[in-house]
């Protein structure tokens, strides 16, 4: 049994299997939109109603074994002692540039084996999500990523970024609009959460690869809201170093809560407070996983399968 940290201002979830289609109910804008996993071609962002989903692909090659670091440093992963979601960390200030503006530091990092190109995958990536912000009824605030599903503002992320709030805040990083978000589904046993932006229109959505189909040594990239800092996402790569692994997740800094996580995504990319709920992708940009946690022992990070979650979100929502 692996022991891990969540990754986010807060949890990380489980979920399941492609090929679904899951019936809505009606918005707030009236509309009753259906998303679904069938194949569709590219990756790119799309600002239609429905998540792109790429079909399966071949196992993607290993990367020669280089590595290398952005120049920002890289915090270590906050641990607990068991595999949990990573709490929460306050917002980090911005830093103030020569002209007096502010700016975000990012915590980007790219360990061997990951993507050769993983800035530029995280680029592209990077506007399909939101940076969620949420306000505990004791007043203290929480922050995690969400991964955009639908134009319409649909979000996936980990139930423990949105568990126990008061108000949920979701800035898109595609319009960089703020909206209300009120979460439509929730299990908390995967860890996995929906969420429905008010008022929203026209984002650019994610498109949704194959956990499938990932293999040992497959380059990816962990895309999130590291540290809570505001502007653009951090990113890690890494490549996947175990598949279907067991982990019992501690839910509160205190230790009070776990709960057992079952076939888990394991990678070396070296996840930080503020991404659970945010992307892993592979190579092609696609997302196979969510941001979840890391080893309280070691190095590894653990993301939930895209399979499973989409699974787990027909259940919710169907």
């Amino acid at each position: 049994m692996t022991l891990a940290t969540v990754l986010c201002c807060a949890f990380l979830p489980q979920l399941v299997a492609p090929g679904y289609v899951a019936a809505r109910s009606e918005n707030s804008h009236g509309e009753s939109p259906q998303w679904a996993a069938p194949a569709r071609p590219g990756h790119q962002a799309t600002p239609t109603g429905q998540p792109t989903v790429a079909p399966a692909k071949t196992p993607s090659t290993v990367a020669p074994p280089t590595t290398t670091t952005s120049p920002q440093q890289v915090s270590p992963p906050r641990t607990f002692p068991s595999v949990s979601t990573i709490p929460s960390p306050a917002r980090q200030p911005n830093t103030p540039s020569a002209s007096g503006e502010g700016s975000t530091e990012q915590v980007n990092s790219v360990a061997v084996g990951a993507p050769s190109d993983t800035s530029a995958i995280a680029q592209a990536v990077d506007p399909t999500l939101v940076e969620l912000e949420t306000t505990l009824s004791g007043g203290s605030e929480r922050f995690g990523t969400g991964i955009v599903l639908t134009s319409l503002g649909e979000i996936l992320t980990n139930n423990h970024v949105v568990s126990n709030a008061t108000r949920v805040m979701a800035t898109d990083v595609g319009n960089g609009q703020t909206y209300g978000a009120v979460v439509v589904g929730a299990d908390p046993a995967a860890d996995v959460a929906v969420l429905q932006l008010d008022g929203a229109s026209g984002l650019a959505t994610a498109t949704l690869g194959d956990s499938a189909s990932l293999a040992l040594g497959e380059g990816v990239v962990g895309i999130g809201n590291a540290n809570g800092a505001e502007g653009a996402p951090s990113y890690a790569g890494g490549s996947v170093t175990a598949l279907q692994q067991p982990a019992t997740e501690q839910a509160e800094v205190d230790g009070s809560s776990e709960q057992q996580l079952n076939g888990l995504v394991e990678t070396d990319a070296q996840l930080i407070p503020g991404d659970s709920g945010g992307p892993l992708v592979d190579a092609d940009g696609e997302v196979v996983g969510i941001d979840t946690a890391t080893a309280t022992y070691g190095t590894g990070s653990y993301a939930i399968p895209i399979d499973e979650a989409l699974a787990k979100i027909a259940e919710l929502l169907g």
